[in-house]
């Protein structure tokens, strides 16, 4: 089987613009995937979604009870599995997902109190999962924002796009219950979650983008015959820095003699990471020292076991 990664968050959060950074790194990795999104609103899988989402069914979210709402969704997913992307899975390849049955999650668990939670997340894993025997995800990233940050957002992809906002993004205090309700199912469900902002000012695309390459880091522990060693002083930088190298050419070398020192300390045969421009920066440094030791990124041994 293959490994599934979605992406997950509260609406503005940024989860597509995170899902094309991290496909862009694949292809420049030269690491084979398929892209997919959710709901797919073109699809005749997706009719009862448009109709829920205009509002043909009740101007309120809360019109439509969470179960009902679910099998929307679950019904888009399925069609999907079976039509388009089913067998590439069953092959081993790899899915990078914006939304997935964790949208039912967050969204239509908020519309219960507290006590009913639970029990309807595990009916929810257990009629995507195994009666539709959809395929659980490998890791959920979630991409957490402040509500006001989440509204702001949507206000202005509105503009951008010339679009009208749906019955969820028109309701503030739905919002702001999803995202409480997100908290609570993040730690259920062992999400791993990324702060998309940072004292009340969104974080940059990029800086985002970093810590998800980094939180993918995890997976390795999946790849067979690997061992994960950590150097002394991990966080210490390679020296690489733009044109800082240029600049203190002397410096720069002598901190990714240093970081290169650190891991060959452990052991290890590679050094790995998501930084690309790191992990150059180091191997031009091992090349021309002849050090026995080699930089891969970490997509690429994430790939070698699809």
């Amino acid at each position: 089987m293959g490994k599934l990664i979605v992406f997950e968050g509260t609406d503005g959060s940024g989860k597509a613009t995170q899902t094309e950074l991290l496909c862009r790194t694949l292809t420049e990795q030269g690491v084979p995937f398929r892209r997919l999104s959710f709901p797919r609103y073109s699809e005749e899988s997706s009719a009862l979604i448009r109709l829920y989402l205009g509002g043909a069914f009740g101007s309120h979210p809360d019109d439509v009870n969470a179960y009902a709402a679910s099998t929307f969704y679950a019904v888009d997913r399925y069609a999907s599995y079976k039509q388009d992307w089913g067998e590439y899975y069953r092959q081993g390849g790899l899915l990078i997902a914006d939304r997935y049955t964790t949208s039912n999650a967050v969204h239509q668990t908020s519309k219960l109190p507290e006590a009913e939670r639970r029990p309807f997340l595990d009916w929810l894993f257990h009629f995507e999962y195994d009666l539709l025997e959809l395929p659980r995800p490998t890791r959920v990233l979630y991409l957490d924002l402040p509500t006001e940050l989440s509204e702001r957002m949507m206000r202005q992809r509105e503009q951008a796009t010339h679009t009208t906002a749906d019955v969820h993004e028109q309701d503030e205090e739905y919002l702001r219950r999803c995202r409480e309700n997100a908290a609570f199912v993040t730690e259920y469900c062992g999400w791993t979650r990324i702060d998309c902002a940072r004292d009340g000012v969104m974080r940059s695309r990029e800086e985002i983008h970093a810590e998800v390459l980094d939180k993918l880091r995890d997976l390795l522990s999946m790849v067979q015959g690997i061992e994960v060693f950590e150097p002394a002083h991990p966080d210490e930088c390679c020296g690489f820095g733009g044109m800082f190298a240029v600049e203190e050419q002397a410096v720069s070398v002598c901190m990714a003699q240093d970081k290169i020192r650190h891991h060959m300390e452990t052991g290890a045969e590679y050094i790995t990471g998501a930084d690309s421009s790191c992990l150059m920066h180091m191997q031009c440094v091992i090349d021309r020292e002849h050090l026995p030791v080699k930089t891969i990124h970490i997509v690429e041994i994430l790939a070698s076991q699809l």
